[in-house]
């Protein structure tokens, strides 16, 4: 593999003399820049610029190592115009306008092959060519940045239960009960509340009416103990139990506060207003 900023300057070596003959100027590439087509050469002593074929070269290190009968072809007598010349420093550009840089390299092998084609800012292979003229352009276009999607996060972590055990779930359900597990409320909204029964609005529902409240406090232990005071000393008319069967108070129990929290916990306060019997006066 030799790099064209390299190659250009090199002297040029004929090993059955041992002498010099010229320098490479610059190579000649075929119109789609994917193989080196000849080196040119300048003579010595003359100054006269000859053309070699890139193929002709016997090694590229230090020198072109060239043999005693190669042959070089006049600029003249060649067919150069459709041969593509002085690569370095040419613009690289995208479909889309994008400056892709300017060539500062070029990768070829020996056999004259381009692997690959370096500019200031990045690198292609010749595939990746659509056409050359004064400039070269380059295939694809700048690939518009996307806005990372951000996966929101809670506030704070709550417990997630797996409800598939009934077990489990009546045990979960015995430490709501008795108050040893909190019930996680969701957080407050700043901008819409959720309507909540004020306090006596069981009763004024039952006659027809309705009333509601937007108080902070409204969701607290104390507040609905307050709110369902009107059921205090009432009667169950059947038994009042969770969702899951357990037993919160039984058929013909007064209702007290306790039981009134049990069945806020258990979601049954509801069922509760609806099976309780006031006391006959």
């Amino acid at each position: 593999m030799s790099r064209l900023s390299a190659v250009i300057g090199k002297p040029v070596l004929n090993i059955a003399t041992t002498c010099i003959i010229g320098k490479v100027t610059d190579v000649y590439f075929d119109e789609n820049l994917k193989k080196a087509v000849y080196f040119c050469i300048e003579i010595f002593p003359e100054n006269k610029p000859m053309l070699l074929e890139y193929t002709e070269a016997q090694s590229i290190l230090d020198a072109v190592v060239v043999a005693d009968d190669v042959k070089l072809t006049s600029i003249q007598d060649a067919d150069i115009t459709a041969l593509r010349t002085s690569i370095m420093g040419m613009p690289v550009y995208a479909p889309n306008g994008a400056d892709k840089g300017k060539i500062k390299d070029i990768i070829i092998t020996l056999a004259g092959k381009i692997t690959k084609l370096q500019t200031t800012t990045s690198e292609f292979t010749p595939s990746a060519i659509i056409s050359v003229g004064n400039v070269i352009l380059q295939k694809g276009a700048v690939k518009s940045k996307t806005k990372k999607t951000v996966i929101p996060r809670p506030a704070e972590e709550r417990p997630v239960y797996i409800l598939n055990d009934a077990k489990k779930v009546l045990e979960i359900e015995k430490t709501i009960l008795d108050g040893s597990m909190p019930i996680p409320m969701p957080p407050k909204q700043e901008t819409e509340k959720e309507p909540v029964l004020s306090n006596g609005a069981f009763e004024m529902l039952l006659e027809g009416s309705r009333a509601y409240s937007y108080d902070d406090d409204a969701r607290t232990p104390t507040r609905v103990i307050c709110d369902y005071e009107f059921l205090l000393g009432r009667t169950l008319g059947a038994d009042l139990c969770t969702y899951t069967g357990e037993l919160i108070a039984k058929q013909n129990s007064t209702v007290t506060d306790a039981i009134v929290d049990k069945a806020r916990r258990a979601g049954k306060l509801v069922e509760l207003t609806l099976n309780s019997i006031k006391p006959e006066k």
